[in-house]
Formats: C-alpha cells, sequence, structure tokens
C-alpha cells in the first residue's frame, strides 16, 4: 500500500501530529506506523501487525510510542520520525546512558498501591517528573 493513499487523519486516532507529518518528504512511498509494544508491534490505517528488527533499524533506539516508517512490503521499519517529546530514566549500571522508557505520550496515568507499601513522598516524585 502506498502512503500516498493512506488518510493521515485516520491515523489521529493513533496519536499522528502535523509535527510527524512535516518530517515526510513529500514523495514519499512507505507507510507511517506507531509501535504499540517491546516485540515491535506496530498500529497502521490497515491494522496491527509485527514487524522485524533488521540490524539496520535495530540502532534506531525504538520505544513505545514513536512513530517509524515501513518499507513498501510494510514488513521492515525503514525510519524513525523525531518524537516530540519522551519519558526517560538513567540506564542501570555505573554508566550515564540513558533508558527510554516512552515517547509521544500525550496522556499519563499514575496509580499506586494504598496497602502499607503506600508513600506519598514516593508519588509526589512521579508526579513532579
Amino acid at each position: 500500500m502506498s502512503v500516498m493513499s493512506v488518510d493521515f487523519s485516520s491515523l489521529h486516532r493513533l496519536g499522528w501530529r502535523p509535527h510527524f507529518q512535516s518530517q515526510l518528504a513529500p514523495d514519499h512511498t512507505c507507510e507511517p506506523a506507531r509501535i504499540m509494544g517491546v516485540r515491535v508491534e506496530v498500529a497502521t490505517e490497515s491494522g496491527h501487525s509485527f514487524v522485524d528488527l533488521h540490524p539496520q533499524s535495530a540502532s534506531l533506539g525504538l520505544t513505545v510510542g514513536d512513530w517509524v516508517i515501513l518499507d513498501k512490503s510494510g514488513l521492515r521499519i525503514t525510519e524513525r520520525l523525531q518524537p516530540f517529546g519522551i519519558f526517560q530514566r538513567r540506564a542501570a549500571g555505573s554508566t550515564a546512558e540513558r533508558q527510554a522508557i516512552a515517547a509521544n505520550v500525550d496522556t499519563l496515568f499514575i496509580v499506586t498501591s494504598a496497602n502499607r507499601d503506600f508513600n506519598i513522598a514516593r508519588l509526589e516524585r512521579y508526579l513532579a517528573i
């Protein structure tokens, strides 16, 4: 399927914005998709599917919520669009590397236990982040 025939308004329900549209070349022929899970599940206007991470796409630093471009077959990620926002944390270990948790988040719910483990200071830290 050619992206030229994609009704981008139908991608709006997945979070598509003009921010991403502006990153596409006018003559693009690939399909935009949003990463939906860590198994590289993507959603397009055609529905959900799983794509392979080839060595080239594995180096893109993908995370849940990213918008990507699929090749013409729809089976391979060719490009990651620049996110408008990203949640990240310091990666485990002694290095100063950052680990992406989610990208392009519009709404976030913070849920905490109300049992003995409830900690108001922890909740305040989550809200501050």
